[in-house]
Protein backbone atom coordinates (compact mmCIF):
# COMPACT_ATOMS: atom_id res chain seq x y z
CA UNK A 1 0.00 0.00 0.00
CA UNK A 2 1.80 3.42 -1.33
CA UNK A 3 0.26 6.72 0.75
CA UNK A 4 -0.94 9.20 -1.30
CA UNK A 5 0.11 12.34 -0.91
CA UNK A 6 -1.38 14.86 0.92
CA UNK A 7 -3.74 17.88 -0.80
CA UNK A 8 -2.64 21.42 -0.51
CA UNK A 9 -5.61 23.86 0.68
CA UNK A 10 -5.61 27.11 -0.97
CA UNK A 11 -3.59 29.89 0.37
CA UNK A 12 -4.95 33.65 0.98
CA UNK A 13 -2.01 33.77 -1.73
CA UNK A 14 -3.35 31.40 -4.06
CA UNK A 15 -7.06 32.86 -3.43
CA UNK A 16 -6.41 36.41 -4.37
CA UNK A 17 -4.56 35.33 -7.53
CA UNK A 18 -7.47 33.59 -8.75
CA UNK A 19 -9.83 36.63 -7.92
CA UNK A 20 -7.55 39.39 -9.34
CA UNK A 21 -7.78 37.23 -12.35
CA UNK A 22 -11.57 36.97 -12.35
CA UNK A 23 -11.54 40.57 -12.10
CA UNK A 24 -9.13 40.87 -14.74
CA UNK A 25 -11.62 38.68 -17.78
CA UNK A 26 -14.53 40.54 -15.36
CA UNK A 27 -13.40 44.10 -17.34
CA UNK A 28 -15.80 45.92 -19.09
CA UNK A 29 -15.57 49.01 -21.25
CA UNK A 30 -18.01 51.94 -22.61
CA UNK A 31 -17.08 52.29 -26.19
CA UNK A 32 -14.95 55.12 -25.39
CA UNK A 33 -12.36 53.15 -23.51
CA UNK A 34 -13.41 54.31 -19.65
CA UNK A 35 -14.43 51.51 -17.18
CA UNK A 36 -18.00 50.97 -16.86
CA UNK A 37 -20.02 52.42 -13.74
CA UNK A 38 -21.19 48.94 -12.98
CA UNK A 39 -18.02 47.28 -13.36
CA UNK A 40 -14.97 46.15 -11.77
CA UNK A 41 -12.61 48.62 -12.64
CA UNK A 42 -11.44 51.96 -11.52
CA UNK A 43 -13.74 54.51 -13.50
CA UNK A 44 -10.75 57.12 -13.60
CA UNK A 45 -9.23 57.21 -17.34
CA UNK A 46 -5.15 58.01 -17.69
CA UNK A 47 -4.64 61.31 -19.12
CA UNK A 48 -3.68 59.62 -22.12
CA UNK A 49 -7.31 58.21 -21.87
CA UNK A 50 -6.81 54.77 -21.69
CA UNK A 51 -9.09 53.39 -18.53
CA UNK A 52 -7.02 53.27 -14.72
CA UNK A 53 -5.56 49.57 -14.83
CA UNK A 54 -6.50 49.06 -11.10
CA UNK A 55 -9.23 47.22 -9.52
CA UNK A 56 -12.19 49.48 -7.12
CA UNK A 57 -11.67 49.66 -3.56
CA UNK A 58 -14.99 47.83 -2.86
CA UNK A 59 -18.10 47.72 -4.22
CA UNK A 60 -19.43 51.06 -3.09
CA UNK A 61 -16.12 52.97 -4.39
CA UNK A 62 -16.02 53.09 -7.99
CA UNK A 63 -11.83 54.70 -7.53
CA UNK A 64 -9.33 52.31 -7.02
CA UNK A 65 -6.97 53.68 -3.72
CA UNK A 66 -4.94 55.68 -5.82
CA UNK A 67 -7.49 57.21 -7.74
CA UNK A 68 -9.15 58.15 -4.89
CA UNK A 69 -6.42 59.75 -2.82
CA UNK A 70 -5.00 61.99 -5.86
CA UNK A 71 -8.72 62.21 -7.64
CA UNK A 72 -8.78 61.27 -11.69
CA UNK A 73 -5.90 62.02 -13.84
CA UNK A 74 -8.36 63.67 -16.57
CA UNK A 75 -10.18 65.94 -13.90
CA UNK A 76 -8.43 68.63 -11.88
CA UNK A 77 -9.67 71.56 -9.19
CA UNK A 78 -8.48 74.64 -9.58
CA UNK A 79 -9.37 77.51 -7.84
CA UNK A 80 -11.76 80.11 -9.89
CA UNK A 81 -11.50 83.57 -9.60
CA UNK A 82 -15.12 84.38 -8.91
CA UNK A 83 -16.52 81.08 -8.04
CA UNK A 84 -14.02 79.10 -5.79
CA UNK A 85 -13.27 75.44 -6.57
CA UNK A 86 -14.26 74.53 -9.76
CA UNK A 87 -13.68 71.61 -11.69
CA UNK A 88 -11.85 71.72 -15.17
CA UNK A 89 -10.85 68.35 -17.64
CA UNK A 90 -7.29 67.96 -18.09
CA UNK A 91 -7.80 66.67 -21.72
CA UNK A 92 -10.32 66.17 -24.26
CA UNK A 93 -13.25 64.20 -22.80
CA UNK A 94 -15.53 62.10 -24.95
CA UNK A 95 -19.07 61.77 -24.28
CA UNK A 96 -20.44 60.20 -22.07
CA UNK A 97 -17.68 60.37 -19.46
CA UNK A 98 -18.69 59.29 -16.11
CA UNK A 99 -17.65 61.02 -12.83
CA UNK A 100 -18.48 59.81 -9.52
CA UNK A 101 -19.86 62.61 -7.01
CA UNK A 102 -19.92 62.14 -3.54
CA UNK A 103 -20.76 64.62 -0.66
CA UNK A 104 -22.81 65.30 1.97
CA UNK A 105 -26.49 64.79 0.66
CA UNK A 106 -29.24 67.01 1.96
CA UNK A 107 -32.84 67.36 1.74
CA UNK A 108 -33.55 70.16 -1.26
CA UNK A 109 -35.96 72.44 1.92
CA UNK A 110 -32.28 72.45 3.94
CA UNK A 111 -29.99 73.58 1.45
CA UNK A 112 -29.62 77.62 1.24
CA UNK A 113 -31.53 79.25 -1.48
CA UNK A 114 -28.08 80.99 -2.82
CA UNK A 115 -26.22 77.20 -3.06
CA UNK A 116 -29.28 75.62 -5.05
CA UNK A 117 -27.86 76.78 -8.17
CA UNK A 118 -24.61 74.63 -7.89
CA UNK A 119 -26.55 71.72 -6.63
CA UNK A 120 -26.78 68.13 -8.19
CA UNK A 121 -30.02 66.88 -7.99
CA UNK A 122 -30.61 62.54 -7.78
CA UNK A 123 -34.29 60.72 -8.60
Amino acid sequence: HTPRPMKRKAGAATVKKKAKAKAKRDVRLTKNGQNTPTGNGCLSTLKSGKACPRPRMSELIPYCKTCSKKGDPSLKAVQHPRFGKILIATRKLPKPYYVAWWGKQLPKSKLPKKRLEWALQTT
